[in-house]
């Protein structure tokens, strides 16, 4: 059976409270339907998520053995009627480690000239930064507190439909 859901640019906002009300134009047998095809979608994507993570291990582990077995023969890379395998070989730097080897880091990238072009902020850590200052701010009177450089906030909605 399939399930329409009319939404008529309706916007979900907050927790209900009371009478559930479906969106206009879907009745509360429709949008049960509809959220019992949501919740097996879910479980489906679980179970291919659990076997695509496994497979991607196993990929992962069988990538290394060929690797090694690469190194072994003395090889960078080796023809198969399955394709070329290639080895590739690249330094990684890790980011600093600790207050005094950022600051070190940062200070180096000042003194280049460099620093605006490499500094950035991890969007959680910013935007709980942001939260914990707009509290304070508020508690102060500031309603609309928002530090230079920074846009307004944006809605962004997250559906959550935990299972039972």
């Amino acid at each position: 059976m399939e399930t329409k859901v009319i939404y008529e640019e309706a916007e979900l906002a907050g927790e209900f409270q009371g009478d559930f009300v479906p969106p206009p134009g879907t009745t509360v047998q429709e949008f049960d339907m509809f959220l019992k095809n949501l919740r097996a979608k879910m479980d489906a994507a679980d179970l291919v998520d659990a076997q695509l993570s496994e497979m991607n291990k196993e990929v992962s582990a069988l990538k290394s053995r060929a690797a090694q077995m690469l190194e072994e023969m003395g090889r960078k890379n080796f023809k198969s009627p399955y394709g070329m395998l290639t080895r590739k070989e690249h330094w990684k730097h890790a980011n600093p480690q600790g207050d005094v080897a950022k600051k070190l880091f940062i200070d180096w990238l000042t003194e280049k000239g460099l620093f605006m072009q490499y500094v950035t902020v991890n969007n959680n850590s910013l935007n709980s930064l942001l939260k914990t200052e707009l509290v304070n701010a508020q508690k102060l009177g500031q309603m609309d507190f928002l530090p230079p450089g920074i846009e307004a906030a944006k809605l962004h909605t997250t559906i959550l439909f935990p299972k039972k």
